[in-house]
Order: C-alpha cells, then sequence, then structure tokens
C-alpha cells in the first residue's frame, strides 16, 4: 500500500501514457491510414498488435525504473503488481473508448469490451513481469530462461490443448 501512496503521481502519469500510446496506432491504422495491410508482410502478425506490444515494453520499463528509483527496496512482485495496475486501468479505458467507436450490438460491445480487456491484461501483466525480471535482476540467467520457458509452455498448450484459441498470435478483433 505504501508503494502506492508513493508513486501516485508516476502510475497516474504511466496510465495516462499508456492509453494515449493505445489509442494513437489504434486510431491512425484503423482509422487514418486505411490503406496499409492489416498485417507485416509474410507474416501472420498484425502491424497494431505489434506497435502495442513495443510500446508496452517501453512504457513499463520506464516505469519500472522511475519505481526502482523511488523505492529501491521495492520486491519484483510488487514493481509487477503496480506495472499489472497501469496496464489494467490503461486497458480498461483503451477498451471502453474502442468499444464506443465500433460498431456492433450492445452484447457485442460488452462481450468484446470484456473479452479484449481481459486477454489484453494477462499479456501485459505476462509482459511487465519479464521487463521488471530485467529492471529488478540484470544480468541474471533467469531473464533469459523464464521468457524462453513461458514460450514453450505457451506453444506446447497452443499445440497440443484446445484451452488456447487458434488465433492466439494476432492480436484485436478483425473489422
Amino acid at each position: 500500500m505504501r508503494q502506492i501512496i508513493v508513486l501516485k503521481k508516476e502510475l497516474i502519469y504511466a496510465s495516462i501514457i499508456l492509453t494515449t500510446c493505445f489509442i494513437i496506432p489504434w486510431y491512425l491504422i484503423d482509422y487514418y491510414f486505411t490503406n496499409l495491410p492489416d498485417y507485416i508482410p509474410h507474416t501472420n502478425i498484425k502491424i497494431n498488435g505489434f506497435v502495442v506490444i513495443i510500446v508496452l515494453i517501453a512504457v513499463m520499463y520506464f516505469f519500472q525504473k522511475k519505481c526502482i528509483q523511488k523505492i529501491p527496496d521495492i520486491s519484483l512482485l510488487q514493481v509487477t503488481g503496480l506495472s499489472a495496475l497501469v496496464c489494467v486501468s490503461a486497458e480498461i479505458v483503451f477498451q471502453a473508448i474502442r468499444q464506443l467507436v465500433e460498431r456492433d450490438t450492445f452484447l457485442g460491445k460488452v462481450f468484446w469490451l470484456l473479452h479484449a480487456t481481459i486477454v489484453s491484461s494477462l499479456l501485459s501483466v505476462t509482459i511487465a513481469f519479464f521487463v521488471a525480471l530485467e529492471t529488478r535482476h540484470p544480468k541474471s540467467i533467469w531473464n533469459r530462461v523464464v521468457p524462453i520457458l513461458f514460450l514453450i509452455i505457451l506453444f506446447l498448450l497452443k499445440k497440443f490443448t484446445t484451452i488456447l484459441p487458434e488465433n492466439l498470435w494476432v492480436s484485436g478483433q478483425d473489422n
């Protein structure tokens, strides 16, 4: 609780910056530059999803560095928790704005709001953990092993079970 009080300004700034960084690429790619392809050529990676992940990593890195500067004895889980708070709040605001603009039924909007918020938040928290691992414990062997193990587990889950959706590697809903 002490961390939230000490880092209140940083939490608000990071949430606003992350929300803005979610909205700008979404608007530019989906509504302004309409002649851009949806996917990076020769891959199944959506341009919008790629941009959002890069922005998320950058914002989390700078936010977590600021957390460690203000509270040097902050733990890995506390940094990840604060980052999760930033990610979830930014994602809720972004998805609410996005669903106001999208054309869909009310139930469709509610479904996509909940689906996108939950899935994106889980992905954001996972990325925040890996960034926290790097910022809190630089030059550790676990910085390389844990993400690789996570990707292997994710691949195996996708390959051998029906737990994960088929379109896991592509972001967002198709318009």
